[in-house]
This record gives C-alpha cells, sequence and structure tokens, in this order.
C-alpha cells in the first residue's frame, strides 16, 4: 500500500526528472512484478482478478540508442497512442513484464 500512496502522490506531477523518471519506472516494475506473484500464489481476490486496466502504447518510429534515448517524442508516435485490449488482473503484468 506504500508503494501505491507514492505512485499516486510523488508522481502526480507533469514534469519529471531525470531521477524521478527511473524512480517512477522502477516502482511500477516492481508494483506490477508484486501482483503477478501474488496472482502465480493464489492470493488475490476475485474483485481484484477481475480488475480491468487499459494501457497505452506508443509505436517506437527510430532506434533507441545510447546517443538518443532521451528524445522521447522523436523516438516514439506520442500522438497517437493504441489502446491495447483491456486484459484482467494479473494477465495484464504478464503482458507487460516479460
Amino acid at each position: 500500500m506504500a508503494l501505491s500512496e507514492k505512485i499516486k502522490t510523488k508522481y502526480a506531477v507533469t514534469s519529471f526528472s531525470e531521477e524521478m523518471a527511473v524512480d517512477f519506472e522502477k516502482d511500477i516494475l516492481i508494483a506490477l512484478y508484486s501482483v503477478r506473484k501474488l496472482e502465480e500464489a493464489g492470493k488475490l481476490s476475485l474483485n481484484t482478478k477481475g480488475i480491468q486496466i487499459q494501457v497505452k502504447s506508443y509505436k517506437n518510429m527510430k532506434d533507441v540508442t545510447r546517443l538518443n534515448w532521451h528524445r522521447i517524442d522523436e523516438l516514439y508516435t506520442l500522438d497517437t497512442p493504441e489502446i491495447l485490449p483491456l486484459l484482467k488482473g494479473w494477465a495484464q503484468t504478464n503482458y507487460i513484464i516479460k
């Protein structure tokens, strides 16, 4: 629950520093991994398993390299996100964490 509160409050800003972006990515992946492990252990309620999450995907326009990784607007189609199918509960975490 502490991680959930951190994500809701700390990251509710419009501009991220590089350090904050790294922390955000780490926290999101830890949260998704935790949900997946709880599901695998049979410790999620039916309500939690039934939650549907909508995910947006942004296609690459160019290869990301060590020299251009910071140019997000040039690398991804930020104007036209693809809405991925709604997946339920832990299936969503398996889709994101491979």
